[in-house]
């Protein structure tokens, strides 16, 4: 008793060691998690800052250039328009190689000059912008960028609408139009590296994918609001705290988003957690580590502990499964030094008895009470295992009928009492006749039948049915 005593605390004692351990890692996990996210956060955020500004120097030279040719434009005639902007785009195109295009529109919309880098444009190029979102807007005042679009080379291309607030009488010229190559967007963002696997990735206004590290994303036309990446990244303008969120692929990531208010973009930056949260997972490793080892002499203790107080119940348990799935031979052995001897004496008796009782059961259920024969219901056992066997097993069998005449005479003149001694008589006669194989069964008062299971000639047969019509008579 004292020993027993002693396990169970010893037990007691290595499973608080354990909750303890669980306690103070739990809690030493979540502290360092959060550590270790700020610390991401502050990373990807300069990123964010840092890409800004790099696609913000992009666009700047563009958007200054513009701002010279719509104040050139507000302050001379449409003769001094042309020579004068001719040499500024000129010089523009010379040192913004992304610039394709430059358009000057009127107020209806209609061009009013169209120079391009790689296609010489006369006047029947000029064009007229119906319903054009980006040029209305343009026409009433309000700066823009219009969606990502592809050229016949799939290049990625942007469109930059400025108005000219012009007061000059000498000409009608309302907005200027300019086209952007986007390759330069693309070849960044696909520079751009956030440790092993983070990445960059800009969007538009309308949330509308624009750069990203696979080209291929962008060319399908991506619409953030589609996917699983967290909608609350682009709700506010300005820089968003950390999310952890799942990017296109489902892969869950750490992100944060900064918005350009000057080219009406959003920067996003990601990484994945598993990437991110690396050096908490080396503390994690060696927690891991130490809680192994704790539980080691945990299970060592337990085991030990089992084998001494647990082992009888599971095989009492296990006795009482094997004995409800219809084993009847179903003994238990136990130490007699153990306190769960006498119970395992007493399930063997009952195990004992209930064996006995159900072959007791059984041979009445199967049996006839009066002759000792195989009853109808054996009978019927025995045919459904020949239907159930495979046909190209079965041989052949046969089944013979029979019943006594004038049976019910012997009832009625001598009463049943004589009726069942006939009956008894009768069992031996008829197995003398059968072979060992052969099955005698007793159907119900005076009938009978014999299963043949085995092939036989239809003469044995024949001959089996004289000799009993023989020992009857």
């Amino acid at each position: 008793m004292p020993k027993r005593v002693a396990n169970r605390i010893v037990l007691l004692v290595l499973v608080l060691e354990l909750l303890s351990i669980l306690v103070w890692g739990s809690f030493t996990y979540s502290a360092s998690k959060q550590e270790l996210l700020k610390t991401i956060s502050s990373q990807l955020s300069e990123v964010a800052t840092r890409t800004t500004t790099e696609i913000g120097n992009f666009f700047l030279p563009i958007t200054i250039e513009t701002s010279v040719l719509a104040h050139t434009i507000d302050t001379e005639s449409i003769k001094d328009v042309n020579n004068i902007s001719s040499v500024l785009i000129s010089r523009l195109f010379h040192t913004r190689p992304e610039l394709e295009e430059i358009s000057f529109l009127d107020s209806s919309g209609y061009e009013v000059k169209r120079m391009s880098r790689m296609l010489a444009l006369g006047d029947s190029d000029l064009r007229k912008f119906e319903n054009d979102i980006l040029i209305d807007n343009a026409l009433i005042g309000v700066s823009g960028f219009d969606s990502i679009a592809f050229s016949q080379y799939l290049e990625p291309t942007i469109r930059f609408a400025r108005p000219v607030n012009s007061t000059s009488k000498k000409h009608d010229i309302r907005a200027i139009l300019t086209k952007v190559n986007l390759k330069w967007l693309w070849d960044t963002v696909q520079s751009l590296k956030v440790g092993k696997r983070g990445y960059v990735y800009v969007i538009d206004e309308s949330l509308k994918l624009i750069a990203y590290p696979d080209p291929s994303m962008v060319l399908k036309g991506i619409y953030l609001p589609q996917t699983r990446v967290h909608q609350s990244l682009f709700v506010d303008e300005g820089q968003r705290e950390l999310l952890i969120y799942e990017n296109f692929s489902g892969v869950k990531v750490a992100g944060v988003s900064r918005y350009d208010p000057s080219n009406q973009w959003w920067v996003v930056v990601e990484q994945p957690v598993s990437e991110g949260l690396v050096p908490l997972d080396r503390v994690v490793n060696r927690f891991i580590v130490a809680f192994l080892s704790a539980a080691t002499v945990t299970i060592f203790v337990v085991v030990f502990f089992s084998k001494i107080t647990m082992r009888p119940l599971v095989l009492l348990g296990q006795g009482i499964a094997r004995l409800a799935h219809g084993e009847r031979n179903v003994r238990v052995s136990v130490s007699q030094h153990t306190e769960l001897a006498n119970l395992a004496d007493a399930f063997n008796t009952m195990a004992q008895n209930l064996d006995a009782q159900t072959s007791r059961l059984e041979y009445q259920a199967l049996h006839d009470s009066l002759t000792g024969l195989p009853n109808r219901q054996f009978l019927f056992n025995q045919l459904d295992k020949l239907q159930e066997s495979p046909i190209e097993k079965i041989e052949g069998f046969s089944l013979l009928l029979l019943d006594l005449d004038r049976f019910k005479e012997v009832n009625d003149s001598l009463g049943h009492k004589y009726g069942d001694i006939l009956l008894k008589q009768l069992r031996p006669r008829l197995l003398e006749t059968m072979i060992e194989n052969d099955l005698l069964a007793r159907l119900g008062g005076d009938e009978f039948a014999i299963l043949i299971a085995s092939p036989r000639p239809i003469d044995e047969v024949v001959g089996l049915v004289r000799r009993i019509r023989k020992v009857i008579q």
